[in-house]
């Protein structure tokens, strides 16, 4: 668990490079969003690989879930430059995280 721990902790600072170039670039706002979550991902990793608490496990795997959305809207957003075409998607898979964090969290 010592070299998952310290292999995740890339990805976190990477994320903070990742933000730079989005403003360095003048890249669209949603990118702050996936590094962000990037970010998370990497330091919820290094949570529960350091700890192997549940907890930690949620810190984990929730951040993954969140930044599969992000890139998801990233992605389908793509073409439309900074205003989004898709009117009611953000607000879609906002709704669908808070009800599959609700699920997770009540089975865990």
């Amino acid at each position: 668990e010592f070299w998952n721990t310290v292999t995740s902790l890339p990805a976190a600072f990477l994320a903070l490079y990742g933000a730079y170039l989005t403003y360095k670039y003048g890249y669209d706002k949603r990118f702050y969003m996936v590094n962000f979550l990037v970010g998370l991902v990497g330091f919820g990793s290094a949570a529960f690989h350091g700890t192997l608490l549940y907890t930690g496990q949620v810190m984990d795997e929730m951040p993954m879930v969140y930044a599969s959305i992000s890139f998801l809207y990233a992605v389908l957003e793509m073409e439309s430059g900074a205003k989004p075409t898709r009117k009611y998607l953000a607000h879609g898979l906002v709704v669908f995280s808070l009800i599959f964090t609700a699920v997770y969290l009540y089975l865990p």
